[in-house]
């Protein structure tokens, strides 16, 4: 995905596929906030995290998809931050009631997938990819 209509359209048809699915969204993040994320967690998101977030703030009410993950809002992100678990890791989601986390290393490319004990698995190149590998509930994610 290269151009910013490329990544539009993607994370409309994210959008799309939760809301078929009966996930109880939260609206749109501004810009605004999530530039204060980003300068609160001393992180650049992808564009297409931006992207998405700015479609869809994450799943109300801690709701998760058929294969329980729960894709967090902005808010939450800072919040599950803020415990200090792992200093260099920004979660975006969890499984299974926070089993375990997918986000963010910092100063590192890809998504990751971490335990509260083991340090964290890449498991995608791009946040795209790590989108898809939650909603198709694929191996690697587990």
């Amino acid at each position: 995905m290269n151009s910013s209509e490329e990544i539009k359209k993607w994370a409309k048809s994210i959008v799309t596929l939760w809301r078929s699915q009966d996930i109880k969204i939260e609206k749109g993040a501004s810009m605004q906030l999530l530039s204060k994320a980003e300068a609160y967690l001393e992180i650049s998101f992808p564009e297409p995290f931006k992207t998405l977030y700015m479609e869809a703030n994450g799943f109300k009410d801690m709701d998760w998809n058929e294969h329980m993950f729960s894709f967090w809002s902005v808010e939450r992100i800072i919040e599950e931050y803020d415990y200090k678990r792992h200093p260099n890791f920004v979660g975006f989601c969890d499984f299974l009631i926070n089993s375990h986390w997918i986000g963010f290393v910092k100063n590192e490319s890809g998504i990751y997938k971490r335990y509260d004990f083991e340090g964290p698995e890449r498991i995608a190149d791009n946040f795209e990819d790590a989108v898809d590998l939650i909603n198709t509930s694929a191996d690697v994610i587990y």
